[in-house]
This record gives C-alpha cells, sequence and structure tokens, in this order.
C-alpha cells in the first residue's frame, strides 16, 4: 500500500503489523513497555500488531514512541507496506515497461536515487539517476535494447527478506535482445529504502558479465557465466 498525503484525513488505517512489531521488538520493549512509554493500552497496543484500524492521531504517537535517531519512524511508515510496494515496482518494469515510471509515480520521492550498478560504456543503462524522470531516461534506455519475456510470471523467481523500510528481492530474471529469447536467466539483486510511506533509494545489482555477453552486438543467447551477484549497499 503507498502513501497519499491527504490519507491523513481519513479516521483510521490499518498498521503495519509486521514493522510495528519489528521496530518494538529491536528496541526490546514488551507490548506493556510500549503501552508505558506511549501512553496506550496494552490492548490498544495488541490490535494495533494486528494489523486493525488505529486513528491516525494514535499512529502518530506510537511512531514517535518507536523512533530513534538511528531510525526516525513516520506515521506513514506504520501505514505504507513496503514489500508490497518493492513487488509493485517489479511488476512495472515487467508489465509496464517503458511506461514503469506512471505505474509506481504514487509511491516515489521526489528526489529518490535509482543506481543500476555496472560499467555505463557496456551497460548503456548503468548509472545513477536522482528522482522519477531521470529514472526514466534508464529505462528508456533499457528497453531500447531489451525486453522482458512474456508469459512468465516474473516475481516467482524472487525471493525477499524485509527489514522494518527496507526490502531486498532477489532472484533470476528472463531478460533478452528483441526477438532473440535467452536460453538462461540472469541473476539480480534489488534493494529498496523507503522514507515517510515513500520509496527514497532503489539499487539493482545483476550479473554485470551475463549483461555485457547478452548486450554485445554478436551475442546469440544470454546465457550467465557465473551465478555470482553483487551484494547490495548496505
Amino acid at each position: 500500500m503507498a502513501w497519499d498525503k491527504n490519507d491523513e484525513n481519513r479516521r483510521a488505517f490499518h498498521c503495519n503489523a509486521r514493522l510495528l512489531r519489528s521496530l518494538r521488538e529491536s528496541r526490546k520493549w514488551s507490548q506493556k513497555q510500549l503501552s508505558q512509554r506511549s501512553g496506550y493500552s496494552v490492548r490498544l497496543i495488541s490490535k494495533a500488531e494486528a494489523g486493525e484500524r488505529i486513528a491516525f492521531p494514535t499512529i502518530e504517537v506510537l511512531a514517535k514512541t518507536l523512533s530513534s535517531p538511528e531510525l526516525p519512524v513516520s506515521a506513514p511508515d506504520l501505514i505504507c507496506d513496503p514489500e508490497s510496494m518493492a513487488k509493485s515496482f517489479v511488476l512495472a518494469q515487467c508489465k509496464e515497461q517503458r511506461n514503469m515510471a506512471d505505474a509506481v509515480r504514487d509511491f516515489v520521492d521526489p528526489g529518490c536515487v535509482f543506481s543500476i550498478v555496472g560499467d555505463p560504456i557496456k551497460i548503456p543503462f548503468a548509472g545513477d539517476y536522482v528522482g522519477l524522470e531521470a529514472f526514466e531516461i534508464s529505462v528508456n534506455r533499457f528497453f531500447d535494447l531489451l525486453e522482458f519475456q512474456q508469459g512468465i510470471d516474473h516475481l516467482a523467481g524472487y525471493q525477499v527478506v524485509t527489514s522494518q523500510t527496507r526490502v531486498v528481492l532477489w532472484g533470476k530474471i528472463w531478460i533478452s535482445p528483441a526477438g532473440r529469447p535467452a536460453n538462461k536467466p540472469i541473476p539480480v539483486t534489488k534493494m529498496f529504502c523507503f522514507r515517510k510511506g515513500y520509496l527514497c533509494y532503489y539499487e539493482e545489482r545483476s550479473d554485470t558479465q551475463a549483461l555485457e555477453n547478452c548486450l554485445a552486438p554478436k551475442a546469440h543467447d544470454c546465457s550467465f557465466v557465473s551465478a555470482k551477484v553483487d551484494q547490495p549497499r548496505s
């Protein structure tokens, strides 16, 4: 679920139960301790951690209570679902292709940094892009050269780990030059960082050797050389 800045006018929201519980446990607090520190009942804390609807002002207090200098927490953070947004981003890449920016615009921060790891000389769409419009340059360069194979459940090839406001998906993608179907998929890792309910950082690391082979003018297929995938930056 994405965050709409006008949503606070609504009376109540479903909490991101997994994030709320993770933040509490990272502080080594019991539900009773969070109750005491926030001023709300244990029953309300339990209700919030069950994903039930909670009044927006209450969510704001819980966010403030759980915030730390190392990890500031906002009410939108406790409402949004980073994993769902990350998966929506991946599906937009595969299905919307050149139009993916319009499909993800509602949950991307205007200053979001998109980092596509690789040598831009060999991988023309690699580089750092600030803002969705700049990222569209990379998207268009990608689809000028490659396409996602159709008839494949692209999400099925990923595993996912969610850690509070960060999501990492890793797996294999079926991409190839137009008209030249791949014989094997390419390993890839995608990292998403969210802040205040918006995507603020995205990093994509593929098997660069496989991509370079795929993009080589005389390449006959997109078979990858190794299964090694660079790890995302911490």
